[in-house]
């Protein structure tokens, strides 16, 4: 949405519309945190190739929800309650 209602929006224009990317170990062991359990996690977080740069779409001002949005999430998935 803030795109299509971006006036500086020009035919063609690339944005990266990702906060960071996040591996699927790197969610277990979040996961395993959040949950409390003393488990093993076999295996290694990867990493991209290539960083995305997001300053273009942030300049048009997206804000993304960093840990504390991310921590939810997969506290949501798993089931956890926040209350």
């Amino acid at each position: 949405l803030l795109l299509i209602q971006s006036p500086q929006l020009q035919s063609g224009d690339v944005y990266n519309c990702c906060e960071r990317m996040i591996s699927n170990f790197e969610v277990a062991n979040r996961a395993k945190k959040l949950l409390g359990k003393d488990c093993k996690i076999i295996g290694v977080p990867k990493q991209p190739k290539h960083l995305m740069d997001t300053r273009k779409l942030q300049s048009l001002g997206m804000t993304y929800g960093g840990e504390e949005l991310l921590n939810q999430t997969i506290a949501q998935i798993a089931g956890i309650s926040n209350s």
